[in-house]
């Protein structure tokens, strides 16, 4: 079985970050629509071994109109990195 090691949970970070950024004007739209004062934004990573390493998908919710997006990827934590920094180029 695959290890969870720092390049998963980088990417799963990554993919988080991609995430928001996709859907920054729906969320900002939600928050300044809300009469509370804060919006709850839900995230869920799920990591499974792959045929070529952990395989990753992450999804936001949050409540505007019911948003539900997800972003998927595949680490190999044994595969050595070209670039040398440990991170990705999201």
């Amino acid at each position: 079985m695959a290890r969870i090691g720092m390049k998963t949970v980088q990417e799963a970070g990554n993919l988080i970050a991609i995430l928001l950024q996709e859907h920054q004007e729906a969320i900002e739209e939600a928050y300044l629509k809300t009469e509370a004062d804060s919006i709850t934004i839900n995230f869920t990573v799920k990591i499974k071994p792959g045929a070529k390493g952990n395989e990753i998908n992450t999804t936001i919710n949050f409540v505007s109109e019911r948003v539900k997006d997800s972003a998927s990827g595949t680490v190999d934590e044994s595969q050595l990195n070209v670039f040398g920094d440990g991170g990705s180029d999201a």
